[in-house]
């Protein structure tokens, strides 16, 4: 049974939920004395700073996003590289028994520039297997065992590429999920804070109340303009 993806708690972007945090952080430290009747001390706004950073120094979508493009690119560029490898080959095996011949389609080429990814890495395996086979008649077009290995080689290296990008977009996912995880236990520590010091100020300074609101309401406006009637 597959595991449910974790969603977010908090209505805000991660940059913002970080730089919240560090706002409530100053408040809460200029007011820890009156949070300690609630079990909140010092060390306790240290861990909060602390998780915090961790938060925002976590991998950034646009980082694993880049190393993908990266990657992408590479395999691209090793594909093409095949492409022109097979090409000099088959050339050759043209040469040899001419394009509408038996012995040509055996390597399977056609309309190679439109092949999928996994359907190039097939017919690389495919030309390696039946230029080995035929070697001996084409070696007199200059068709080598170095040119074979070539394509194998690039054919190699293309897969490679490949896998990398699936482990990526994986590891992408994984990452996602584990930052969904932290940031909601970051919001829940300021949620946790916050609510903490609307209690302490509800009856006392619409503006202190006001500055641990994490989403600004009608009535946090209201609080604003008229201190008799704070309330949430």
């Amino acid at each position: 049974m597959s595991k449910r993806k974790p969603i977010r708690n908090y209505k805000m972007q991660d940059i913002e939920l970080y730089e919240f945090c560090r706002i409530i952080a100053v408040f809460v430290e200029e007011d820890i004395v009156l949070f300690g009747p609630y079990g909140i001390f010092m060390e306790d706004l240290e861990l909060f700073r602390t998780a915090n950073e961790a938060f925002a120094n976590d991998a950034s979508d646009r980082v694993l996003v880049a190393q993908k493009k990266t990657l992408t690119e590479a395999k691209d560029a090793a594909a093409e590289d095949l492409r022109v490898a097979i090409r000099e080959i088959m050339q050759r095996v043209e040469n040899k028994f001419g394009a509408n011949t038996a012995a040509y389609r055996k390597f399977g080429t056609d309309v190679l520039t439109r092949k999928t990814d996994y359907e190039l890495l097939s017919t690389a395996r495919r030309v390696f297997r039946a230029g080995t086979k035929l070697l001996p008649e084409l070696a007199s077009r200059g068709v080598t065992a170095a040119m074979l290995d070539n394509v194998m080689d690039l054919r190699n290296k293309m897969e490679d590429l490949k896998i990398d990008i699936e482990d990526a977009v994986t590891d992408r996912d994984v990452l996602q999920e584990e930052r969904v995880r932290k940031g909601n236990a970051l919001y829940g520590m300021l949620v946790d804070l916050c609510g903490t010091g609307c209690t302490i100020w509800e009856n006392k300074s619409a503006e202190r109340y006001n500055n641990y609101i994490i989403y600004r309401t009608e009535k946090s406006k209201e609080v604003e303009e008229d201190d008799s009637d704070v309330s949430e």
